[in-house]
């Protein structure tokens, strides 16, 4: 009876935490008319309407730049501040980005549907739709070509195939791996990794691969199981 309890309680802190699991991060989205096209950059920004669905004609906000670059005397720039701004109650939020390039940040995307973006913000997700001068970068194609790692949020297990449930060999978070290639079995995202004997920025000796096989793109919360390093060595 005991036993029957317990499995009750555990089924239900599963079912909880999969209900408040993380939305996944699906790529990022690069918005020049807010950034520019590269740090210290001198453009012009826009503003860029926001709405609560895809497909919506009706505008819900805005994201705009609220304080531009500052530029020193003695070069460089900082201060570039981009807000969102929600027109039903007057509130600003912050808009999330994550670094895509050195010093260049990109919109984070939780959904993608046609040409228009779930982002995510301090406040809650909201949609925009694809500026002309916007690109649009997968998880997949982020992760490949780059300096990619496995993320302390991961389990670190090695699967024999995308979608099974064989793990060949774990390894630690911050693990210094490449992104070879990428595929969906059923609807989730797998990436089959090499696993290097040490970083590619260690200059003493060329890294090896040590063990390869397949990994989810996620964890089971949603957080990401791998990332990269956008400015490098």
């Amino acid at each position: 009876m005991m036993l029957t309890a317990f499995s009750v309680v555990a089924a239900l802190i599963i079912h909880m935490a999969s209900a408040f699991a993380e939305a996944p991060i699906v790529g990022l989205l690069t918005l020049p008319e807010l950034f520019g096209h590269g740090p210290c950059e001198q453009f012009s920004p826009k503003v860029i309407p926001l709405y609560s669905v895809s497909e919506s004609e009706q505008a819900v906000g805005v994201i705009r730049v609220d304080q531009f670059w500052r530029f020193a005397a003695v070069g460089g720039c900082e201060g570039l501040i981009v807000n969102v701004h929600n027109k039903a109650d007057g509130s600003v939020s912050l808009l999330d980005t994550q670094e895509f390039d050195y010093e260049s940040p990109a919109a984070v995307v939780l959904e993608q549907h046609n040409d228009w973006f779930k982002l995510r913000t301090a406040d809650g997700p909201v949609w925009i739709q694809a500026t002309p001068q916007a690109k649009y970068h997968s998880l997949a194609s982020l992760l490949q070509k780059r300096l990619s790692y496995i993320t302390p949020a991961s389990a670190g297990h090695i699967f024999t195939r995308p979608g099974g449930s064989d793990i060949s060999a774990s390894v630690s978070g911050e693990t210094s791996v490449s992104v070879v290639k990428s595929t969906n079995v059923d609807d989730k995202l797998w990436l089959y990794v090499q696993v290097m004997s040490h970083s590619i920025c260690d200059p003493s000796e060329k890294p090896d691969v040590v063990l390869q096989g397949w990994m989810p793109a996620y964890t089971p919360a949603g957080q990401l199981n791998l990332w990269f390093y956008a400015r490098g060595c």
